[in-house]
C-alpha cells in the first residue's frame, strides 16, 4: 500500500498531465477521481470533461511519477485498462506518461504512434 506522500506525488503528476493535455488540445482534462479506484467506469488516470472532440480521444493514458522504472509492469497495466475500457487490443492506442527524476517521458504503442503521424 502506498503512503500519503507517494499518493500525493502521483496525484500531482496526474494533475500535471491533465493540465498539459488541456493546454495542447484546448479541451478540459482532469485527473480521474480516486485514480483507478473507479476502474470499471474510468479505467485511465486522466479523464476528458465534456463531449468536445479532442486529438486524445480513444487514447488510454497512464501516469507514473516515480523514481523506480517498471516499464514492463506499466505496459501490462495499461493493456489491461484498455481491455477493461473495451478497446480491442489490435486497435488500442495508449500512452504512458512518466516522470523520472526531473523530466517527463512519453511511451506510446505503435498504434498511437502511427495515428499521430498520419497526414
Amino acid at each position: 500500500m502506498k503512503g500519503k506522500s507517494a499518493r500525493d506525488k502521483g496525484k500531482k503528476g496526474e494533475r500535471f498531465i491533465a493540465e498539459l493535455l488541456t493546454r495542447l488540445s484546448g479541451v478540459k482534462y482532469r485527473r480521474t477521481p480516486l485514480s483507478g479506484g473507479l476502474r470499471l467506469e474510468f479505467p485511465f488516470d486522466v479523464l476528458k470533461i465534456g463531449n468536445e472532440p479532442s486529438r486524445f480521444d480513444g487514447v488510454g493514458i497512464e501516469v507514473k511519477n516515480t523514481a523506480n522504472l517498471s516499464i514492463p509492469d506499466w505496459i501490462r497495466q495499461i493493456k489491461g485498462e484498455c481491455e477493461d475500457a473495451g478497446y480491442a487490443s489490435f486497435s488500442s492506442k495508449w500512452c504512458i506518461a512518466f516522470r523520472h527524476k526531473t523530466e517527463w517521458y512519453f511511451l506510446l504503442n505503435q498504434n498511437y504512434f502511427e495515428h499521430l503521424n498520419k497526414n
